[in-house]
């Protein structure tokens, strides 16, 4: 499989987890959000991947953030749906939404 098709299948996997997970699982599943990403440096958006959701979990766990789960889930829940709104066969629909969302976290 090549970089992009590892990408878009860890994207999409990702933002099922987050969507479907709760505030008790969400730094869980944003640590293995970069955990996976962590593998796809290579592709295009890997590294930008990885620093959102990173910087999402950052929300639970750094100590000048709010220290809670209740708003990595919110932030990180906006982001999976905003995701899955995406053409994500546009190269420029992709980039903003990595643009947007690393300004944002």
């Amino acid at each position: 499989m090549s970089h992009e098709l590892d990408f878009g299948n860890a994207m999409a996997d990702v933002t099922a987890a987050i969507l479907a997970s709760g505030t008790d699982r969400i730094y869980s599943v944003l640590m293995a959000a970069g955990g996976r990403f962590s593998d796809l440096m290579e592709s295009r958006h890997g590294p930008a991947a990885y620093r959102v959701w990173m910087n999402i979990s950052d929300l639970v766990d750094d100590p000048r953030g709010p220290l809670s789960e209740e708003e990595a889930l919110s932030v990180a829940t906006q982001a999976a749906r905003e995701w899955q709104t995406l053409d994500t066969r546009s190269h420029e629909e992709v980039d903003d939404y990595f643009a947007r969302w690393s300004e944002r976290v």
